[in-house]
């Protein structure tokens, strides 16, 4: 699970649950705070020019050839703590993190050691940031965090916000106007006691009819006891009762908890929640927006390692699936009938890695993906077997046409590896800071619309830790990841250079 943190206001008895939902709604729209005024502008970092490589059935081998410029990867560090970053993109190109921040409740008399999260957003591709979190009066709206989750339809554009509080309910919250504004929804609860680790996602209605907002949204969730889902036909404000989409036990007894990946939809309205059920990489498949869920194995061939089995969709439908195997290497597969059978794994490790962890895919058009994950070239038999100082740098990979045995990849690293953003132990479901709150369950990655891939990071390995180890932060630092040019993932065509590139990029 995730950490946890207190309850922090008695402002969620505003709202009693109503039978069959998970709970009711305010109808005031709150502004978002600091929208003009919390204003950063951080220094790029440069990463490793492009390392192209043919990725196999068996393992990544044979160099490829590269011709012309090869892609540098930056990263653009985002104010504030991170611990589980997601990342979200509109049409337009503004991008929205999740930031795990540290505030005062209220500015006349602050309770201390008060937690809220905040949501950072970028217009300029990442150069500067701004926290649109929102607030009620001087008090912040959500009160605390817990798991923050931001996700963007990309349908609509509506910038859907989550959080938990305590155990058994989640503020769920949405914004029509970019984050300059968010309409609440203060307690998002359900059957208790647990509601961990969420995720939200939008798609097209299938069988069931919307009202107020034309997609249906998806909620789901850790029960522990079992993964669940609860969906919502008027864009968030009220919601069915959740429904069992995963057991938390197997029939032989094996206990596999209620921890699952994030959740996505196909551009025909299929609902998709995948997890390592213990141990398979798993994908549950629903055609009647929630109703009945189907679950598939995606292999039995390539355990995966954790609960986080990645899943996207492209635009014709297709459906891909990136986890961590047993041998601590990436892997891909893919599916053309909307998951029900699966192509043999690919590992797309680069050749000089030797971990990876913390998996993540986006889609973009007709076979093109990307992946984001934590990766050392430390040899090691385990995450625990690693070295202390070992390092870890955050790794995006693009695939222009993942429905082939062995694809041609092209891989980034988003830090500098002189820079690591972790030392030592590693990987699994953390990358651990001084006090536990590293780089907890997951990472994210999202495409926009031309076709540009971003990553959310964390960065647990800064000041003498970079060079020495001996210190790591008390928190995450985050940052986000891309590529300073190269192949776009939707269309045919090249990335536009980001404007601000980097003083020190170079060339391969």
């Amino acid at each position: 699970m995730s950490a946890r943190l207190p309850l922090a206001l008695a402002v969620l008895v505003l709202a009693a649950p109503l039978a069959g939902c998970i709970g009711t709604t305010r109808d005031d729209t709150v502004q978002a705070q600091n929208a003009t005024d919390n204003v950063t502008e951080p220094e790029p970092t440069v990463g490793n020019p492009a390392e192209v490589y043919v990725a196999g059935t068996n393992a990544s081998s044979a160099l490829g050839n590269a011709t012309g410029e090869l892609p540098v990867g930056i990263g653009l560090p985002v104010p504030g703590p991170l611990f589980e970053p997601t990342i979200g993109v509109t049409s337009e190109g503004t991008l929205f993190v999740s930031n795990t921040g540290r505030g005062e409740l209220t500015e006349e008399d602050p309770p201390p050691d008060t937690e809220y999260s905040s949501i950072l957003r970028s217009t300029d591709d990442g150069e500067t940031w701004e926290d649109v979190t929102g607030s009620v009066g001087p008090v912040s709206v959500p009160p605390e965090t817990g798991d923050p989750y931001v996700y963007v339809d990309e349908e609509t554009d509506r910038v859907y916000n989550l959080d938990m509080i305590g155990l058994n309910c989640n503020w769920v919250r949405f914004s029509d106007d970019a984050g300059d504004s968010w309409v609440n929804n203060p307690a998002g609860c359900g059957q208790p006691p647990v509601l961990d680790h969420p995720t939200i996602f939008a798609g097209d209605p299938t069988t069931l009819e919307t009202t107020a907002y034309e997609n249906v949204v998806y909620l789901c969730v850790n029960r522990v006891a079992d993964s669940a889902c609860a969906t919502s036909l008027d864009g968030g404000v009220t919601w069915s009762p959740f429904r069992t989409v995963y057991p938390g036990a197997e029939a032989d007894g094996s206990f596999c908890g209620g921890l699952h990946a994030h959740g996505t939809t196909g551009p025909e309205g299929t609902a998709y929640l995948p997890k390592g059920q213990c141990g398979t990489p798993t994908l549950a498949i629903s055609q009647d927006n929630g109703l009945t869920w189907e679950t598939v194995e995606i292999t039995t061939e390539v355990p995966s390692v954790g609960h986080e089995v990645a899943i996207a969709t492209d635009d014709q439908a297709n459906v891909f699936a990136h986890w961590i195997g047993e041998d601590l290497h990436a892997y891909l597969a893919y599916s053309e009938d909307q998951g029900r059978t699966w192509s043999e794994p690919v590992d797309v490790t680069p050749p000089d890695v030797e971990l990876t962890s913390h998996p993540t895919i986006a889609a973009g058009a007709n076979g093109s993906v990307a992946l984001a994950y934590v990766g050392t070239e430390t040899a090691a038999s385990g995450y625990g077997e690693v070295s202390a100082n070992a390092t870890w740098n955050g790794y995006i990979t693009t695939v222009l046409d993942a429905r082939t045995a062995e694809p041609t990849v092209t891989t980034v690293t988003a830090n500098d590896p002189d820079n690591p953003l972790a030392r030592g132990e590693c990987g699994g479901t953390r990358c651990r800071a001084a006090n536990d709150a590293g780089i907890g369950d997951f990472i994210d990655v999202t495409i926009d619309d031309d076709g540009r891939p971003w990553a959310a990071f964390v960065d647990v390995c800064l000041e003498t830790c970079e060079q020495t180890g001996e210190s790591v932060r008390e928190e995450g630092i985050g940052f986000v990841g891309t590529l300073t040019e190269g192949s776009a993932l939707v269309g045919d065509g090249a990335l536009e250079p980001l404007d601000a590139e980097p003083p020190n990029a170079t060339e391969s």
